[in-house]
């Protein structure tokens, strides 16, 4: 949960351990079975912000008296010892992508591609992007609309986008707000063209080549870590044979080599980019049916413009421009990409249920078509303190505003409903989650009719939502008609 990527985990073998700082903590590594893993998570004293999510995420804590193992301290207190703590952390095994189990467990120990960002403290939107490094690592192409996300990720002369060991990182560019998604698009469509023109080349310089070595580059599955690095190594043998190959075609591939890896596309922004000034260019991403992820940072309003309602805001929330409220249901950006029934669609709230969300990104990439997950970020323009924002992502899941879902076209291969709810029966009315955010505030002292209506209206529109969510989820694929006789 943390933003920065200040708090780190890492699972290293034992022997690693020579020279540890006094104080340096460590524990058997308990999901694997081999008995010679330690286990540290690690904070970095000079690049965390204080914001609390750790704190608040931690599961763990003493039945007695509630106490948790992870508490604040003064930064003065532990700076000295935990700057070294973090030196000797820093230089340890990173996690091993290609056995990486991508699970919740599992992504955390995998380096993050994305760190100490100028995101505000506690942002609801730095973790999703931080998580989508640890997930596709140095493959990422992302594509950045305008807005918070581009603003903290290239606030340029530095960028919160790293490298690892290898020297390779996410690829990173910002476009605008209006054509984010034909941007990202365009990145696929470049990408894809010169990886067929490096195959082409393969193929026409096969009788120079090993022949099981161009095979393998131009079948093999690269679906995971495992099958990326294998490519990369397959990469490195045809450089390698290229040199013995005279001819401009041979030099060509040498320059195009690297593009024979999957390349993984976003295009990232927020939902003033998604559900409103883009929308077209994303719907006719969407549309067309190439391999194109969509991560839209919803906070349901203009974060980073000074807080005007978006298509987003939900209903009775005040923004600039919305003074008195927004008096119209928020748009419903999911349902609208289901109706195109190959798209993947999810909808995910990381503070919910992180399982879910890290399901959704790792099932929107291996998607063969487009997809498109919603992830709900808390946001100063919210109105509380931000170092309860996974309280808050965890109660508009709750009342019922926020329905976490998941909605993959392959299901509909197997005979299964497309769409799979993952968010209970309310437990929470909309009347005391509105209550708990300063952007609903104004309700309280406006007439009592008024407010009764707008709360009415809002808990209306979730039951009608859920309703309708509900019958698709029990929604068979009919069966395919039997040929006659």
């Amino acid at each position: 949960m943390c933003p920065h990527a200040a708090l780190r985990a890492r699972a290293y073998p034992a022997e690693a351990m020579l020279d540890v700082p006094l104080g340096f903590r460590a524990a058997p590594f308990r999901a694997q079975p081999t008995q010679n893993t330690r286990y540290t998570i690690q904070v970095s004293p000079d690049d965390c912000t204080g914001c609390g999510l750790c704190v608040s995420a931690c599961p763990v804590q003493d039945v007695d008296t509630g106490i948790k193992p992870l508490q604040m301290e003064p930064t003065d207190s532990v700076r000295t010892t935990e700057n070294q703590n973090f030196a000797f952390f820093d230089q340890l095994p990173e996690g091993d992508r290609i056995h990486a189990h991508l699970d919740v467990k599992g992504s955390q120990l995998l380096e993050p591609l994305f760190e100490f960002s100028g995101a505000c403290t506690a942002c609801g939107e730095a973790p999703y992007i931080k998580l989508l490094t640890q997930l596709f690592g140095d493959r990422l192409v992302i594509a950045n609309a305008t807005g918070c996300s581009s603003i903290f990720g290239g606030n340029l002369p530095t960028t919160p986008y790293t490298v690892n060991d290898n020297g390779r990182g996410p690829a990173w560019s910002n476009s605008l707000f209006e054509d984010n998604a034909e941007f990202g698009m365009g990145l696929r469509l470049g990408s894809d063209h010169q990886q067929h023109t490096a195959q082409a080349l393969l193929r026409d310089l096969a009788p120079h080549l090993p022949a099981a070595l161009v095979e393998e580059l131009l079948t093999a599955s690269q679906a995971d870590d495992a099958g990326i690095a294998a490519q990369r190594n397959r990469v490195r043998l045809l450089l390698s044979a290229l040199r013995a190959v005279p001819g401009e075609a041979a030099r060509n591939l040498e320059q195009l080599s690297d593009l024979l890896v999957q390349r993984s596309v976003w295009a990232i922004g927020g939902d003033g980019w998604a559900y409103d000034i883009g929308f077209g260019g994303l719907d006719h991403v969407l549309a067309q049916g190439r391999k194109v992820n969509i991560l839209v940072l919803d906070t349901g309003v203009y974060s980073n413009t000074g807080g005007q309602q978006s298509k987003a805001t939900p209903l009775g929330a005040s923004a600039r421009f919305a003074a008195g409220g927004k008096r119209s249901a928020r748009k419903d950006l999911a349902l609208m990409a289901m109706t195109y029934g190959n798209v993947y669609v999810a909808q995910v709230a990381m503070g919910a249920k992180d399982s879910q969300t890290v399901k959704a990104l790792v099932e929107a990439e291996a998607h063969p078509g487009p997809s498109l997950v919603i992830a709900y970020a808390h946001c100063i323009a919210h109105g509380f303190a931000m170092s309860a924002g996974l309280e808050h992502q965890h109660d508009v899941v709750a009342s019922g505003a926020w329905p976490l879902f998941r909605f993959d076209p392959a299901r509909t291969l197997r005979g299964e409903p497309a769409l799979k709810l993952e968010s209970g029966e309310p437990t929470l009315s909309i009347t005391d989650f509105m209550r708990s955010e300063g952007r609903f505030g104004w309700l309280d002292q406006a007439p009592p009719h008024v407010a009764e209506h707008i709360r009415n209206v809002a808990a209306a529109d979730i039951q009608t939502r859920r309703a309708l969510y509900h019958q698709l989820a029990t929604l068979r694929p009919p069966e395919a008609p039997k040929r006659g006789t």
